[in-house]
């Protein structure tokens, strides 16, 4: 099969009398050495390739998300039409209006509640 014997796990009882090979206590801290050490450098090489992935996932977010500009008076910007035209498929209409020359910049203010929405069961009555 495949260029090589089958190696079936009733075989090795009868390959170790065979060879009259009797496993002692120095095979098995061999093999434990041996385990250990194949785990370390595996799990060495693992986290130096995941090093250098999140390396260059790092670069290639930071090269295609950039930071919001900043607006300032004088620029020139687009204005985003979110009003849906009639009889027209959103998809094949121009999303921005004009080109409009900005004269005075506001800070954003966010609204704000002093009371905290309470959730509440769907049966529960007030």
């Amino acid at each position: 099969m495949f260029g090589r014997d089958p190696v079936f796990n009733i075989d090795l009882p009868i390959k170790h009398d065979l060879e009259r090979h009797t496993p002692s206590l120095d095979d098995a801290g061999l093999y434990v050495e041996n385990l250990v050490a194949t785990l370390h450098a595996a799990w060495r090489s693992a986290k130096d390739f995941n090093d250098r992935q999140r390396a260059k996932y790092k670069q290639q977010h930071d090269r295609t998300h950039l930071r919001p500009l900043t607006i300032r008076v004088g620029d020139r910007v687009f204005l985003r039409d979110l009003a849906p035209k009639v009889g027209l498929s959103s998809k094949l209409c121009n999303p921005w209006l004009g080109q409009f020359r900005v004269v005075e910049v506001d800070p954003l203010i966010s609204p704000s509640s002093a009371f905290r929405p309470r959730n509440r069961h769907p049966g529960e009555c007030t």
